[in-house]
């Protein structure tokens, strides 16, 4: 499937000699495709109300317990992608000065490849 393709850094369409560049093959598109559901919380991207995860609020929960939820969330939306395969990395580390959760993680997807992302929730 093609796509629009956008900069990592930015959120801006990437365009080449004047015109759009899309997604080349099936792993830049479901890197691109992972990267902007992670990035959204479900509700809050205006032409698609079920992309992103769900809103995990902290209220009367410890704080190991709502990493815990959060990271589970996000592996769960990440797995329930289409063509998705499996996680074969996932760790995340919180910046408590900026307030940053990094998620990183390798998947393999169901051409048989795998990829590795970074991704800042919450920046």
């Amino acid at each position: 499937m093609k796509d629009l393709l956008i900069e990592q850094e930015g959120n801006r369409f990437v365009v080449e000699d004047h015109h759009w560049r899309f997604t080349e093959t099936r792993l830049e598109y479901l890197a691109q495709k992972i990267r902007h559901t992670i990035s959204v919380f479900r509700g809050e991207w205006f032409m698609d109300r079920s992309i992103g995860i769900p809103y995990i609020p902290g209220e009367d929960v410890e704080k190991d317990m709502h990493r815990r939820m959060i990271e589970t969330a996000l592996q769960v939306r990440i797995g329930e992608i289409e063509g998705v395969e499996k996680f074969l990395y996932f760790s995340s580390s919180m910046d408590k000065t900026t307030r940053t959760l990094t998620v990183e993680f390798t998947v393999q997807i169901d051409t048989g490849e795998s990829f590795s992302m970074s991704v800042p929730i919450g920046a």
